[in-house]
């Protein structure tokens, strides 16, 4: 029917008139934050449609109007379709009580039955954790589908902002996402909990999202967490701040690590470690991962990738190194692609690439070189430097300016394969244990000339050499 000239689109009216919106203030929540609220909001909560024989005839609105909304215990959500709206984060927020009780301010997931629900919806809420502040702020749990966390701000929590799960003997959380939220703790006081935790939870996206940490001693505590099994997540223009780890993924143990993740474009500052890809074991590992244009803006003591029994993943940086190695491929770490390019210095930036399979390609000095597989550009070894590390290349020129004798080469693995091009004649080779010349005698190169080693049982042994002067 035509709406009549007094009719408005308020969430009053549309309850009258449409009977899917429902504001809390007419089930008694007090906006003035004096009375608990928690049972006014699940009352307008209970007061929507119930189940049907069709999922699609349920669910609504629930309408939080502009105030402070104080709650004592959780506001459960156990049906699909179930939104929960405020004004605006500014305008309306929910802040539990000192004497709250609970695991979250949220809580929502089926009960009985059946195995998940979907179509969930959290927006324009702010929560004012300061006298709940180890409360985490929403549970999610076998959560599915169509379920969004929007423009919702969250502050004063030491605790985890939010936790996406599965709940026991139903199914796995999957394809929820995050969109412009802003979630902080307080300045003042110690974190006790990791900002966004996933655990067996599929196809999350998190895009938009700031994860900050006021206080920077957050040892054990990472921002944006992918644990447990769970797969295909995307982290996108998102930024965590003041992390031991700004995103990481791994396992606890049970379960393979969070894997096939795309993080692209976000802003990871001053965390211990900004992505960090860390597996169980070797046959648990991260992977298919693909890393692209994230920005590092770390501290003189940070790394900004490391990984750890990790295997598969591709990583596009152009980040400018702070400190030497940036990059960190540890135990286990093996067949991963990496680019990246670097400004006007030479630093040993990249650790431990060459080995298991592992390739990383970038310029250095104007040059690029190819670690861990078969180049045809040149690195360019240090100056008057008896054992130069060459685990950064896998071709090198060696330009000494003044009479130099290399005794032996660091940073080598077994099976790495190097070859040397002499500029000039400033260069001696010296052939001992740790260095087997075909001659057993010292190699004393003249302009253009080359030779090939291979490190194997732990000394360097020539394959060939060429005299071309």
């Amino acid at each position: 029917m035509p709406w009549s000239s007094g009719d408005s689109l308020s969430p009053s009216n549309l309850n009258r008139k449409s009977g899917v919106v429902f504001n809390v203030k007419e089930y008694g929540a007090d906006t003035l934050g004096v009375s608990d609220s928690a049972s006014a909001i699940s009352q307008a909560i209970n007061a929507l449609n119930g189940p049907r024989a069709s999922a699609h005839s349920e669910g609504g609105i629930v309408y939080l109007p502009p105030g402070q909304f104080r709650v004592d215990s959780p506001i459960v959500i156990n049906r699909a379709g179930v939104i929960l709206a405020g004004a605006s984060p500014q305008a309306t927020t929910i802040k539990p009580s000192a004497t709250f009780a609970g695991e979250a301010v949220i809580i929502a997931g089926p009960s009985t039955s059946p195995s998940f629900i979907r179509g969930l919806g959290i927006r324009d809420l702010g929560f004012d954790m300061s006298l709940a502040s180890t409360t985490t702020t929403i549970v999610l749990e076998s959560v599915r589908d169509t379920t969004s966390i929007d423009r919702v701000e969250i502050y004063n929590q030491l605790g985890c902002f939010v936790n996406i799960r599965r709940k026991a003997g139903k199914l796995m959380s999957q394809g929820i996402s995050l969109y412009d939220c802003y979630f902080t703790t307080p300045s003042s006081l110690t974190k006790t909990g990791h900002g966004i935790l996933c655990q067996e939870a599929n196809e999350i996206s998190i895009y938009n999202t700031k994860v900050l940490s006021e206080f920077s001693d957050t040892a054990g505590y990472s921002g944006i967490v992918l644990r447990d099994d769970s797969q295909g997540a995307r982290i996108v223009g998102s930024s965590v701040v003041n992390y031991e780890n700004g995103i990481l993924l791994d396992s606890s143990g049970t379960y393979q690590p969070g894997r096939k993740a795309y993080i692209a474009g976000n802003t990871l500052e001053n965390n211990t470690t900004g992505i960090y890809l860390c597996g169980a074991s070797t046959t648990s590992t991260v992977m298919d991962c693909f890393l692209v244009g994230n920005r590092f803006q770390n501290s003189s003591s940070s790394t900004a990738i490391c990984l750890v029994n990790a295997s598969g993943n591709a990583i596009y940086s152009m980040q400018e190194p702070s400190v030497a190695p940036a990059y960190v491929f540890s135990t286990g770490a093996q067949n991963n692609f990496m680019i990246k390019r670097w400004g006007q210095t030479d630093k040993t930036d990249v650790s431990g690439e060459v080995t298991n399979g592992n390739v990383v390609v970038g310029p250095i000095l104007g040059t690029w070189h190819v670690a861990g597989g078969t180049s045809h550009h040149v690195a360019t070894a240090t100056v008057g430097d008896a054992t130069p590390n060459i685990s950064t290349g896998r071709l090198w020129r060696v330009a000494n300016t003044s009479n130099t004798t290399i005794t032996n080469f660091d940073n080598a693995v077994d099976g790495q394969l190097v070859t040397l091009h002499f500029t000039n004649s400033n260069t001696t080779l010296q052939s001992n244990a740790s260095v087997a010349l075909s001659t057993g005698a010292n190699f004393s190169a003249t302009t253009d000339d080359t030779i090939t080693l291979q490190f194997s049982s732990n000394k360097w042994v020539e394959l060939s050499r060429s005299v071309n002067a």
